[in-house]
């Protein structure tokens, strides 16, 4: 049994029944809520996932979920924390393809450096600059109803 949604609360897909959710739904879930700027939540959702994959694909997903933590330091301009965590992630998600679980990898990883460079000496383009995206097949999963 997944746990409770309630940190979905604020967000479009608080009517979900996670425990409904296949694992390849609720990875779509997870990489819905990145792409909106649900970060907290995203790291929710992951962590779930984390927690029940197969070994080979646990660096994946901490490597996401650090990917996202590290999003919600940066909304808090906390930057050393922000670094430290996308450092975290690049170092997990380094050793797969460059596309896994339908998640553009490379691509992603290339977003969050540019993030990063773009935000952190100048704070005041965190909101103006574009935030990073998911690209890939996995956006083509769609969500039981959304």
């Amino acid at each position: 049994m997944r746990r409770e949604g309630d940190f979905l609360e604020h967000t479009p897909y608080k009517d979900l029944d996670l425990d409904a959710l296949s694992d390849l739904e609720l990875h779509r879930l997870g990489v819905s809520l990145f792409n909106e700027g649900f970060y907290f939540e995203t790291h929710e959702v992951w962590e779930e996932l984390w927690m029940s994959v197969a070994s080979g694909q646990r660096l994946f997903y901490q490597g996401l979920i650090q990917l996202a933590a590290s999003l919600v330091h940066a909304e808090n301009k906390n930057w050393s924390s922000m670094n430290r965590l996308m450092d975290m992630a690049f170092e997990k998600l380094r050793p797969y393809p460059e596309t896994y679980e339908g998640v553009e990898l490379k691509k992603l990883c290339t977003e969050m450096e540019t993030f990063r460079t773009l935000t952190e000496p100048e704070p005041e383009k965190l909101k103006t600059s574009e935030k990073p995206k998911i690209s890939g097949a996995i956006l083509d999963i769609k969500l039981p109803g959304v």
